[in-house]
């Protein structure tokens, strides 16, 4: 069991972590909570990869935000939401008015974590006029707009608001707006958290989603695990000096035994262990152990740091003060930190301040990754976009050459992306399709021809998912494929026909008779 040298802290009951999600859509399986933590759930990891192997790379992490407003410092920074290290920092559910919920009204309202796939949203915007029709669970829990007579942002989470009016109503036609095959969704805040004393609230909603593009063709995709947030500012203040930081406890399989590095060209750190071998006695991976990189998509890593699991001077942050030096580059002792990206050099060729050639004795890592400062006016808001690149190569030192292989790949692949991670966002405007695919007889048989109005992609499959969103048959297609024969021999029903290429999804609705 890995210990968390908290002053004496004891593990946090896992029922203040109320609900939680694990995301399985590809490789990587990882579990959010409702108060926003992520990965660790009271107890142990839930970032399993690969999905299915009992191993993590990732213990627990965390958005950090720091800032100044009138002089005023608020500051908002859980590890392991435990109170030896300042609580829990968040508590689910966004900022508003105080007496505007009774305690089980904010837990039915607000206390629970969304997944919702892309399968679920096409069927609904496929069948939301039908007679008889009901949506599905994730589809109307889906915290779109707040009730702004409780003092709650009218727009949480992004939504198509197809008749404009700006309030999430699923049976007029309104529909998510996710990245990926599938999400985990939370809304959280500071609003109604204990602070330690001096410290403030920030009363910031916050909005994390988790989201995987299910692409076995892709190596880098299907290793990968995106984050995003949006943070509104709906404190009435004006912030300024204000940091935004992903904080990582990395354990490669054993917690013991593992190094850590920064990569600022990439905006990326990472954990890797020291040696060849992982103890599998102790959950490591055994010969040739992964490395595990959080990359910044959105915005710059603006700086790097490293901690230890202890009481030193580099050890770990237990207050709100500590927690906001290492953001700004200060260690415990209030001097300057000496590096800007620590061990940014390279453990593979043995070159610049990297752990391997200077000897460090491996151990339990931390690690910071912090962007530039900021300003937060109030009523703005800014988005930020994360990825978890895994690889796993020939050995420790080679599973970093491929990390950065895959990193540079998600990042290429991000970038080619219409995301649209950057400013306040209200209703979101459907975009125009530019590839169509149409399927006949329709209903059909046993056989269903496929056309597409472009020619296939390399590594492109049609995939068949009953309403449950179980995957229920697949169809590989060779590049340049225009149509296609599918047999499926399937209950009679309604049925989902999903063709995935190039990390998008396109999908029609298909009856079995």
């Amino acid at each position: 069991m890995k210990k968390l040298y908290l002053l004496g802290a004891t593990l946090l009951c896992t029922n203040l972590f109320l609900h939680a999600q694990v995301l399985d859509v590809n490789n990587v399986g990882a579990g959010i909570f409702s108060n926003g933590s992520l990965f660790f759930n009271g107890n142990a990891s839930t970032f399993e990869v690969p999905r299915g192997s009992g191993k993590t790379t990732v213990f627990a992490s965390n958005l950090w935000i720091g800032g100044y407003s009138g002089g005023q410092l608020h500051v908002g920074a859980q590890t392991y939401a435990q109170a030896g290290d300042g609580g829990p920092a968040y508590t689910f559910g966004p900022v508003t008015d105080s007496a505007a919920y009774t305690p089980t009204q904010l837990l039915n309202t607000f206390g629970r974590v969304v997944k919702i796939s892309k399968t679920q949203i096409d069927d609904h915007r496929l069948r939301y006029a039908d007679a008889g029709y009901t949506p599905a669970t994730p589809i109307t829990q889906w915290l779109g707009s707040g009730d702004t007579s409780k003092g709650v942002s009218p727009v949480l989470a992004p939504f198509h608001d197809s008749n404009g009016d700006g309030y999430y109503t699923p049976l007029q036609g309104d529909f998510p707006v996710i990245n990926g095959d599938a999400v985990l969704q939370a809304v959280y805040s500071d609003n109604r958290v204990t602070k330690e004393t001096g410290n403030r609230r920030l009363n910031i909603n916050i909005m994390v989603q988790a989201w995987a593009v299910n692409s076995a063709t892709d190596s880098a995709l299907n290793n990968t695990l995106f984050l995003r947030y949006r943070l509104q500012n709906v404190s009435g203040r004006n912030y300024d000096s204000l940091f935004l930081a992903h904080w990582s406890d990395l354990d490669i399989g054993n917690y013991a035994d593992d190094y850590v590095g920064s990569d600022s060209a990439r905006s990326l750190f990472y954990g890797y262990n020291a040696t060849n071998t992982d103890d599998p006695a102790q959950g490591g991976y055994g010969a040739n152990p992964p490395a595990q990189a959080v990359m910044f998509l959105s915005h710059p890593m603006n700086r790097f740091i490293y901690y230890n699991n202890d009481t030193s001077a580099i050890g770990n942050p237990n207050t709100y003060l500590a927690k906001y030096n290492y953001m700004r580059g200060v260690g415990l002792n209030g001097q300057p930190l000496p590096q800007r990206y620590m061990f940014g050099g390279d453990p593979v060729s043995g070159t610049g301040s990297n752990e391997v050639t200077l000897g460090n004795t491996a151990g339990d890592r931390r690690g910071l990754g912090t962007m530039a400062p900021l300003n937060l006016p109030a009523g703005a808001s800014v988005c930020v976009d994360f990825a978890y690149v895994y690889a796993r190569g020939s050995s420790n030192l080679n599973s970093i050459t491929q990390m950065r292989e895959r990193a540079d790949a998600i990042r290429n692949w991000y970038n080619s992306q219409n995301f649209n991670c950057t400013g306040l966002f209200t209703s979101v405007a459907e975009q125009q399709p530019t590839f169509e695919m149409k399927a006949f007889p329709n209903p059909f048989s046993n056989s269903l021809h496929l056309t597409l109005s472009q020619p296939a992609e390399a590594g492109s499959v049609a995939y068949l998912y009953d309403l449950s969103g179980r995957r229920v048959a697949s169809f590989p297609l060779a590049a340049g494929e225009t149509q296609l024969e599918l047999q499926a021999e399937v209950a009679p029903g309604m049925y989902l026909l999903q063709l995935a290429q190039g990390g998008r999804t396109h999908s029609l609705r298909v009856v079995k008779q």
